[in-house]
């Protein structure tokens, strides 16, 4: 009995061990604060959208103020990011707004009092808390976020209604047109100074050669110099501009065109995923030409036949030369272009069917 007892009174004392379930990531928020802040502004503004519907929108960008714009505007309001060095600044018509807070942190400002404020944390989205403006004061960054409803709500909709087709990526070639334009003088500069060359070496023969005018020669090699020194300073501006305007192009037309693809509805998918990434590739290769050398090379056709008139007017049947060697590399880009085109045969092509249904 004493032995029982003794037992008894060590299990007694002895604790038991009590295990701890962790967590799983479901029940874990990683919502950025910023990207709540913002669906809480939206929802008071009588535009209610999900945190997760704003994350899905913006397309894989980072949450940044500016992404935080580009989701204002889409769902049909006019943001703006303005420094406020004190909560005094913010006047009290403009509420609520966004406050970007310390540690990259936010809130929404509702009410802004002498001594107290209302406010909105995303940690607790739901329910309004009224803090004293010192402290608050003391985490504010300086930074806020305004959204407004547009004047005219029904002009915008419509707008940006007559705006979602195909518009949207000539829209923005467009927008670049002012540079290609620039482009296109630039070369019609280089091409006219091309012919310096020709004009150069011919005066030489007739004029400089039998009359022994060494000055003469002197005087028109400065000026080919002279000539060749503003081609270069242009065909360097030229491929700078080309490079700049088709980066920038690509850098919208990219962000554009996954957007468009993340928020397309699915009984506007294509029902082969093969067909929407082919084109997805022909939007990229159309891209592409207005970025590459192709597009210098297409402003500088026209200038091929006038260079072939030129060539006629002063060598008369020299003129054949150019006009049989342009079908022939003419004949010869196309074959390649093609080979590159299809680079199996169709026995290769049938090979790989079967190396396919093999593997399946």
């Amino acid at each position: 009995m004493q032995e029982n007892h003794v037992t008894q009174a060590s299990t007694e004392s002895t604790p038991q061990k009590t295990t701890v379930t962790p967590l799983r990531p479901a029940d874990v928020d990683f919502m950025p604060s910023l990207l709540r802040s913002l669906a809480i502004l939206l929802r008071l503004k009588g535009r209610p959208m999900s945190p997760q519907a704003l994350l899905t929108g913006l397309g894989g960008s980072s949450i940044t103020p500016q992404a935080c714009l580009r989701a204002t505007r889409k769902v049909g309001l006019q943001g703006s990011i303005m420094y406020r060095p004190k909560l005094t600044n913010i006047p009290q018509l403009v509420l609520p707004c966004i406050l970007l807070l310390t540690g990259d942190r936010s809130c929404v400002l509702t009410q802004l009092g002498d001594a107290e404020c209302e406010v909105i944390f995303p940690e607790t989205e739901e329910t309004a808390q009224t803090v004293s403006v010192e402290s608050l004061a003391k985490e504010y960054a300086g930074y806020a976020i305004f959204a407004a409803v547009p004047k005219n709500p029904e002009d915008r909709i419509e707008k940006l209604t007559i705006s979602k087709g195909k518009r949207w990526f000539w829209d923005v070639l467009r927008f670049f047109a002012p540079i290609y334009r620039h482009v296109a003088l630039a070369s019609i500069v280089i091409n006219l100074i091309a012919i310096a060359s020709p004009l150069f070496v011919m005066n030489v023969y007739d004029r400089v050669v039998p009359n022994n005018a060494i000055e003469t020669m002197w005087v028109l090699a400065v000026g080919v110099i002279i000539i060749y020194f503003f081609n270069f300073l242009l065909s360097t501006l030229r491929t700078h501009f080309v490079d700049v305007a088709g980066r920038n192009a690509d850098i919208v037309l990219s962000s554009t065109l996954m957007e468009k693809v993340l928020s397309m509805r699915l009984d506007s998918k294509p029902e082969s995923t093969g067909a929407l990434v082919n084109n997805l590739r022909e939007f990229e290769q159309l891209r592409e030409f207005f970025s590459s050398s192709s597009m210098l090379a297409f402003i500088d056709l026209p200038f091929l036949f006038i260079f072939i008139l030129l060539i006629g007017f002063i060598g008369g049947p020299m003129v054949c030369l150019p006009l049989i060697a342009l079908p022939i590399l003419a004949l010869i880009g196309f074959y390649y272009g093609i080979r590159s085109l299809f680079p199996f045969s169709p026995s290769q092509y049938h090979q790989q069917l079967i190396d396919c249904q093999n593997f399946d």
